[in-house]
């Protein structure tokens, strides 16, 4: 039978009240940013995040563009509905404004189209998507934006996974290396952050809060307040040994 241990000093709600307030009066700059999206639960605080990134004064394509691309499509949907009830704005309609390119096309494909979240691959279709994506880029002269966008905004994360899969084993480098090398700008980073995350989420979210990545803890608290979800919850596992890892 189990038992419950009750402290001997039981503090009052309104001593605990009084030592928040006490706290959050110590609280500045990214600290504060941080806690304060703590507060909300994850649609809430990914829609935060996305709008000011998308604000004209705050604009912060990058912030942004990861938010988006390492949510699953019931989270995208999610949050979507929490950003249009808390700003009066469809998230659509601020990328188109404030994206551009390759990489608007990308993240209004990735934010709107469903995709399955099951773990079923058709190894067919990987072989399939390899060679397509293979043609595409490091097969041609110039790289052939559109089949990237339409596969990696089409396929679920196990689906990519197997793509990157079945290109490793056809052509003897990593999707990642390849995706490199024929793309640049936010539309390399949207591309390999959904690539990434379909692959291995915790290791993803690792390396962009403890290596190489400039939106560390210290630089943008916003995303690091994003990354830690469902999805990430044991990021921690893989902490120690990403910066052995190479694509």
């Amino acid at each position: 039978m189990s038992t419950v241990t009750i402290p001997p000093n039981l503090t009052s709600l309104r001593d605990d009240a009084v030592q928040l307030h006490h706290a959050f009066e110590e609280l500045h700059g990214k600290t504060e940013t941080a806690i304060l999206l703590w507060m909300h639960d994850l649609p809430g605080r990914d829609a935060i995040i996305v709008k000011q990134a998308l604000s004209s004064d705050t604009l912060n394509l990058e912030a942004a563009t990861e938010v988006i691309c390492s949510r699953t499509p019931y989270q995208i949907y999610t949050f979507k509905q929490h950003y249009f009830g808390k700003f009066g704005s469809y998230l659509e309609h601020d990328i188109e404004h404030r994206a551009s390119g390759d990489h608007k096309k990308l993240l209004l494909a990735y934010a709107s189209i469903p995709r399955s979240e099951g773990l079923e691959v058709n190894p067919e279709m990987a072989a399939a998507d390899a060679n397509a994506l293979y043609k595409a880029g490091e097969k041609r002269f110039g790289t052939d934006e559109k089949t990237f966008i339409q596969i990696f905004s089409e396929r679920s994360n196990a689906q990519l996974a197997a793509a990157a899969a079945a290109y490793r084993q056809a052509h003897g480098r990593s999707l990642a290396k390849a995706i490199k090398k024929e793309t640049s700008g936010l539309f390399e980073f949207a591309l390999l952050s959904i690539l990434r995350c379909s692959q291995n989420p915790a290791k993803y979210f690792a390396k962009r809060i403890f290596l190489d990545s400039p939106l560390s803890p210290t630089k943008m608290p916003q995303t690091v307040a994003a990354q830690v979800d469902e999805r990430s919850g044991n990021k921690r596992h893989c902490t120690y040994k990403v910066n052995r890892d190479k694509d």
